[in-house]
């Protein structure tokens, strides 16, 4: 799942937790993408760029995190 809105009326609540969490990933930080990027415990990856939050929800599929960094990075230039 990607969702892409405004980062002032970002909203997580209520997704179950994802692999980020059993990985060690939560709170870990991406450099090189957007003005900010972390992984968090429910929703997956988060990338703030400017006024803009990309919210990246890897799912389950092997090699989800850097296939979720490259997600991002292909869509970010384009918002």
């Amino acid at each position: 799942m990607i969702l892409v809105g405004a980062a002032s009326n970002a909203n997580s609540g209520g997704e179950p937790k994802s692999h980020a969490v059993a990985d060690g990933l939560v709170g870990a930080s991406v450099d090189g993408l957007g003005d900010k990027a972390m992984w968090t415990p429910k929703s997956g990856l988060y990338v703030l760029q400017r006024n803009t939050l990309l919210q990246v929800n890897p799912g389950v599929f092997p090699d989800y995190n850097n296939k979720s960094v490259a997600v991002a990075r292909a869509i970010l230039p384009k918002i």
